[in-house]
């Protein structure tokens, strides 16, 4: 079997959206031929959450080796008075005119010293460990996901010097993505012209959505379309098998994953309160059900009522638990915002959505979102500036509810089965199998 080097910060105890992609790979990639080897960090490394249940995920005997690593986010932790087991999310990190006084020193330290981002400090100890497990049992590619990006610097630098390709896979945009908005204009060149070798200097480079090819194309010169692989972010069955939702009383709404201010949808809560104020019933026939982080504007918003009579807000749960959830709700909320940054987005909640059942309620301008949501006929879409239209469906729906019976789409299993994460993870193998054979199919 052939063995491929998985360089992943994020991997299980990790818990959160980006150990999602690269644990399922390692997953699958077993029965389609390839034997994952995973390079990651210590277990008590600062993730933004822990999940101890997604190690089951791992096949027996894959090879995982936890290489040291120097983070500043313990410094980081002292001074903002963050508890040192949680990590810092990037989008709170980002509003920077409503950060405290100590958290702006330690965001504009990180975005100007940390390049290309706080897990530079990897680099040295994990390529260092990868010739070593290299020189013991040759691999015959490299395969480094991101964010962090510092993955793919260590996966360039060892795919390099052990002469064997390299594939880097992008979960996210990395220039142009929010986590650092605020980089000196010198070091903002620097982490492009580091984002840009690594682009031309890749075997061949994954992408979740095609316009992640456009931008980087736009942005990079010596780079086409032979350059990139489309894989999307997917779900897995498994993960949603044997879980009877429970019948409930009002009509549950639920929103997984972080929610912050650039993508919350203002005019959708707008379009509830109007309801709870002309229809007393609402407040004992609807719910709405947050599962992750909120920012504390958007808790704010929450706690405030009318609304407030109707939020569950159940914090950070385990995948397990995010999924029973996905599975009880009657509408599931995907909000992804307005504007050029959202034609790409396709975040990996909306994959999770399509497995668990219930149908999709987008609220985003044109982009991957809204194109999934259509293609596979698994829910709604709406402008984010539609107040009358996501009102207008809240009535229809509740009226469904009331009436006992459930809420139709033109739900396509065909569609969805293609971001099954076994078939994904199939394409991988596919690519692998290219890159090692000299092909680039």
């Amino acid at each position: 079997m052939k063995r491929v080097l998985m360089i992943a910060y994020y991997f299980p105890p990790s818990g959160g959206s980006g150990v999602q992609r690269p644990l399922k790979f390692v997953k699958y990639l077993p029965r389609n031929g390839w034997q994952p080897v995973v390079l990651t960090v210590p277990e008590n490394s600062a993730f933004p959450a822990r999940d101890e249940k997604l190690a089951a995920d791992i096949p027996e005997g894959t090879e995982i080796y936890r290489v040291r690593i120097l983070e500043p986010h313990t410094l980081y932790s002292r001074l903002t008075g963050r508890s040192s087991g949680s990590a810092t999310d990037v989008e709170t990190v980002a509003r920077w005119d409503r950060l405290p006084l100590q958290a702006r020193i330690m965001s504009r330290i990180r975005a100007t010293f940390f390049v290309p981002d706080a897990r530079i400090g990897w680099y040295p100890f994990a390529v260092r460990a990868a010739l070593k497990i290299h020189r013991a049992n040759p691999f015959d590619v490299v395969f480094s996901t991101g964010p962090p990006f510092t993955n793919h610097l260590i996966g360039r630098a060892v795919a390099r010097k052990i002469g064997r390709p390299w594939v880097a896979d992008y979960r996210d945009p990395w220039t142009r993505a929010v986590f650092y908005p605020n980089r000196p204009g010198l070091v903002r060149a620097w982490d492009r012209r580091l984002e840009g070798r690594c682009l031309r200097d890749a075997s061949m480079n994954i992408v979740v959505s095609p316009a992640m090819i456009d931008e980087f194309i736009k942005d990079h010169s010596g780079l086409n379309e032979s350059d990139f692989a489309l894989i999307p972010n997917g779900f897995d069955p498994d993960d949603f098998a044997g879980i009877e939702p429970p019948k409930e009383r009002a009509l549950t709404i639920v929103h997984s994953g972080s929610l912050f201010a650039n993508r919350r949808p203002d005019l959708f809560f707008d379009a509830v309160r109007d309801l709870l104020a002309g229809d007393p019933r609402c407040r004992e026939d609807l719910r709405l059900v947050f599962i992750g982080r909120l920012d504390a504007e958007t808790r704010s918003i929450l706690q405030s009522p009318p609304i407030s009579s109707i939020v569950q807000d159940e914090g950070y749960c385990s995948h397990a638990e995010a999924v029973r959830w996905l599975r009880r709700g009657q509408i599931l909320l995907l909000p992804v915002g307005a504007g050029p940054e959202v034609r790409g987005l396709a975040t990996g909640k909306i994959f999770e959505y399509l497995a668990a059942g219930p149908p999709i309620l987008t609220i985003g301008t044109p982009g991957e979102a809204a194109r999934i949501t259509e293609e596979t006929g698994t829910g709604w879409v709406l402008n984010p500036q539609d107040k009358r239209g996501m009102k207008a469906l809240l009535q229809n729906a509740l009226k469904t509810h009331r009436e006992g019976r459930m809420l139709q789409t033109d739900r396509r299993e065909d569609a969805i089965e293609n971001y099954s994460r076994a078939a994904l993870t199939k394409r991988l193998a596919q690519l692998l199998e290219s890159v090692t054979s000299g092909r680039h199919d």
